[in-house]
């Protein structure tokens, strides 16, 4: 379920500071339109409107912190001290991906060659141009050598391909868990020249134009199938581990 865009609205209604400025209390009302991942094959997004919270806060340490969220929206429940995350939630977050960074489950990749596009022959000498265009379009906040991709073969022609990518950094981001390794997503458009070299990639911006991006980067709805991300991620697990092995499909 991760999103792919966002967008919230937040009005007030009231906020009253109470108890010589140490607590206040705000009342609102909550919209929001969420795109997940594995909906936008469909084209649809999720949204609510007029979730009203009644919020308490505390002045801790010259900041304002959330002590309890009570709110009309029955699929998410309230919220109680929802920060830091409980130590034993984190440790069990840590241990998922320790286990699946030690390769435990396998990369579990699809075994239908055609889901990737080294599948082509033609291909499979471009894996790494491929693979380093998507890392610095995608993830270029980070080293290219710290940035490993996979994507799905969606559309080819003979200059463009579409693909679903998928690229993970092997930087930890400690601010989410000593073992959270960040990962983009998302589908993608690299085009090329009469000679077959890239000459750009395009991907939908995040934010409010997301859905609209995608209709005209993919106006022919090329999924078939939901892509498969989880595998993807897997893989990209298994490699950063293993960064001297070559990828899946060179191996087969």
């Amino acid at each position: 379920m991760r999103y792919s865009s966002y967008s919230y609205s937040l009005d007030f209604s009231e906020i009253v500071v109470f108890d010589a400025g140490q607590m206040a209390r705000a009342n609102l009302s909550e919209g929001n339109h969420i795109v997940y991942d594995i909906s936008i094959p469909y084209k649809i997004g999720s949204q609510s409107s007029g979730i009203k919270h009644i919020i308490i806060l505390r002045y801790e340490q010259g900041t304002w912190k959330i002590i309890y969220d009570v709110h009309d929206d029955h699929s998410h429940r309230s919220l109680y001290d929802p920060t830091p995350l409980p130590k034993d939630v984190l440790d069990g977050l840590d241990k998922s991906l320790i286990d699946l960074g030690q390769g435990k489950e396998g990369p579990a990749l699809p075994k239908d060659l055609t889901y990737f596009i080294p599948s082509d022959p033609e291909q499979l000498n471009k894996w790494k141009d491929y693979e380093n265009a998507l890392a610095e379009k995608l993830m270029s906040e980070y080293p290219r050598d710290t940035v490993f991709c996979e994507w799905e073969l969606t559309e080819k022609t003979l200059q463009k391909i579409n693909v679903w990518a998928s690229c993970m950094t092997t930087v930890t981001s400690p601010d989410i868990g000593n073992y959270y390794f960040p990962v983009v997503s998302l589908p993608a458009v690299i085009n090329l020249t009469p000679s077959g070299e890239i000459q750009s990639i395009e991907t939908p911006e995040y934010g409010e134009t997301y859905l609209s991006d995608i209709w005209r980067l993919f106006p022919n709805g090329v999924w078939k199938t939901a892509p498969n991300v989880l595998a993807m991620e897997r893989h990209l697990n298994w490699r950063r581990v293993h960064f001297n092995e070559p990828h899946n499909c060179l191996k087969q």
